[in-house]
């Protein structure tokens, strides 16, 4: 995964996006892609000890996922990059005075260099992002990350289970009412043939 980013251009935002079509899922700049990389190696290690299995999703989209107590659970690395008002540059200004059109970019985007591990949570009222911070950074965070990983899996099992008892008793319900929409309209013949 090293190498597939050695030749990653940047977007707009900075943010590099390797060519390859699979590669571990991370949205950073180059200032912080070494620091990427060994947070990812220190994750691979934690899911190893956890005899968790790690694999990278390119369909529908690529997604970086660890199977956890049965569940999979999708997850990134990230750095957040601000966007400030775009100064023109030199050059544009002497084009512009020269009469010529210039089209700057309404922004220009800065790094913060700031990194955050975020599990994707669609129900889940618990913690789902473990950043950067004055006192903490991502790499102490690991542990931390790994738990949330766990409550997040145990929660997601529940509410399965949950859905699925609600599934069946919603078809024993209609089931049920289905029976005794028959039972009437029997009831409603026998009593047209009798009179």
């Amino acid at each position: 995964n090293i190498g597939r980013f050695n030749n990653a251009k940047a977007d707009e935002r900075g943010i590099l996006r390797p060519q390859a079509k699979s590669h571990f899922d991370l949205q950073v700049t180059r200032g912080t892609l070494e620091r990427a990389l060994l947070i990812m190696d220190g994750l691979l290690k934690a899911f190893e000890v956890r005899d968790w299995t790690f694999e990278i999703r390119s369909e529908p989209k690529l997604s970086m996922v660890v199977r956890v107590l049965e569940e999979d659970i999708q997850f990134s690395l990230e750095e957040s990059v601000g966007a400030v008002e775009h100064v023109l540059t030199e050059k544009d200004k002497r084009a512009r005075a020269g009469g010529h059109w210039v089209y700057p970019p309404r922004y220009d985007y800065v790094p913060s260099g700031k990194l955050k591990l975020r599990m994707y949570t669609y129900y889940y009222h618990g913690r789902s992002s473990w950043g950067d911070a004055k006192i903490q950074r991502v790499e102490k965070s690991l542990n931390r990350f790994c738990s949330g990983l766990v409550q997040y899996a145990e929660a997601s099992k529940v509410k399965r289970i949950q859905d699925e008892k609600d599934r069946i008793y919603r078809a024993l319900e209609w089931s049920a009412r289905e029976r005794l929409r028959e039972r009437n309209e029997y009831e409603l013949k026998m009593r047209a043939q009798l009179a």
